[in-house]
Parts: structure tokens; sequence; C-alpha cells
């Protein structure tokens, strides 16, 4: 038995924070940190479970879970799809480690990220370090006009799939945060059941102001 609800598929995107968000940021490494296994971004997931397992403090029974829709619609790439149109846009790029990461023939972009968690782990980078890494295939897709990636999750730690969107530009979202109740019911894979869950007031984003990114990450955790 597991914990299913039946927000996975229905086209909705969900962000669960332990600590409660006053404001959108126009500034991608706000949204970095050591869990980040694809890079600096601010994730979500279309499962409203996976979210809340994301939000809770320890000393705390309410959690800060939060509907995300998008202002303007977010150009995201599939980084699960063959390889060879990455390949492609990174012929411009001049970092010399995307370079050598192609040379290992990853079949996808999600192996690329697989691959470079893997030469930090045995280097022993730091946290940071990692995220400048993953930020190199990041920018070349930002400078392919994508605005953020998107993966099938649940694969690594063998929870039931659902949809993770991970946007770069999170002024260009709208979240509203959601209420709900503090226990769930145990329900089967075959008949999952609605979470009952309401909307509370929007928070507002600010005006989109220029975006000045600095390489070195601050050690800021924000899980989907």
């Amino acid at each position: 038995r597991a914990t299913l609800l039946t927000t996975r598929g229905q086209g909705q995107q969900y962000h669960g924070t332990k600590t409660p968000i006053k404001g959108m940021s126009d500034n991608i490494y706000d949204y970095a940190g050591e869990q980040n296994i694809f890079g600096p971004g601010f994730y979500t997931t279309d499962a409203l479970d996976i979210a809340i397992g994301y939000s809770k403090p320890k000393k705390s029974k309410q959690a800060s879970v939060y509907s995300v829709n998008e202002k303007t619609p977010q150009k995201l790439y599939d980084i699960e799809k063959p390889v060879a149109e990455f390949e492609k846009m990174a012929e411009k790029s001049s970092s010399q480690f995307i370079k050598e990461m192609l040379e290992e023939k990853p079949k996808s972009v999600r192996e690329i990220y697989d691959n470079i968690a893997d030469y930090a782990e045995a280097e022993g980078l730091a946290g940071y370090e990692a995220q400048e890494l993953f930020d190199d295939v990041a920018d070349v897709l930002r400078k392919n006009g994508y605005d953020g990636i998107t993966h099938r999750g649940g694969l690594i730690a063998n929870n039931p799939e659902h949809k993770v969107k991970i946007y770069w530009n999170p002024e260009n979202l709208e979240i509203q945060q959601m209420s709900y109740p503090k226990k769930f019911q145990e329900v089967s894979k075959v008949k999952p059941v609605e979470l009952p869950a309401t909307l509370t007031k929007a928070i507002d984003t600010p005006k989109k102001v220029e975006q000045k990114v600095e390489k070195k990450v601050e050690q800021k955790v924000t899980p989907p």
C-alpha cells in the first residue's frame, strides 16, 4: 500500500518548503542547494503528497505547500529525451566540461546530470561547486530559449511516478498557499483518493528586475 493522490497527471504543479515563502525572487540562486540534484531552480511536482513530504519542519505540524501556475508559458526542456538536440545546442558552448561530458556518449541530458553528480561525489566537490557544474548544462539550454527543465520524478526513490518541473525564472510564476488535513489516508495504488485541499491567499510576486547571477551558489535548500 502507498499514499497516492489523484493530483498526478492533472496538470497542476505544487511546491513544498520547510520555510514559508514571503515573495518570489527573480534570482535563480535563491533556490539553490545541495539537495537540488538538477541544479539551481524552483522545483515543483504534480504530486501533492510529494510536495507535502518536502514541506514539514521537524518542530511544526504545519506544512508550507503552494500551488504553482505560470503567469506566461514557460519553455521547458525534457531532459529524458534523446541527447541529439542538446548536443547540437552545445556546439557553441564554451564549457570544456560539457564537451567532456558529451564525449562519454550519454543517452539523455538526465544522464549528463547523473554523471555530473557521480563526478562531484568522486572528486569530493563542495555543494556549490557541484551546483556550478549543473549550471553549465542549464546555461546551454537558457541560451537556446529554455526557461527550465522537466522530467519524471520518483524513479530514484522508487516512488509512484510524478511530473517534475524546474523553473529558472521564478518571477514568472504565481503561487498560492494551500491548507489541507493534517493526516493522510493510506490508499492502494489502484484506487487513489482526492486530498481535500483549499487555497488561501495568493502571494504577490515582485516586478522583474535585472537579474545579476553570481556563480557562487548560496547554500539555501529549497526542494520541491
